[in-house]
């Protein structure tokens, strides 16, 4: 069972439900509530998960030879835009 502040989604408020909300969300709500810098942060909604599925091959970090799905940030950690393999998307 799911449950939700209207933030975050928490399973059993033992454990984050991040598919509750969007990532942006997910990365605001540990950098400003933990003690985690924002790199630590952006690294585990990006890199870690890709090794743990065993994707980093492809995902999880800016490198030559990976796909380029990014999103920029402004400085309040909310989305400017959007990319998708290396291009611009919009939402119409």
């Amino acid at each position: 069972w799911f449950e939700s502040d209207g933030k975050v989604g928490f399973v059993s408020r033992s454990s984050l439900a991040s598919s509750v909300v969007g990532m942006d969300t997910m990365v605001r709500h540990m950098y400003e509530n933990t003690s985690a810098k924002l790199h630590e942060v952006l690294r585990m909604a990006t890199l870690t998960p890709a090794e743990r599925v065993d994707m980093a091959n492809d995902v999880g970090s800016l490198e030559p030879g990976k796909r380029a799905d990014l999103i920029l940030l402004d400085p309040s950690l909310s989305v400017q835009e959007v990319y998708m393999d290396g291009r611009p998307f919009h939402v119409a």
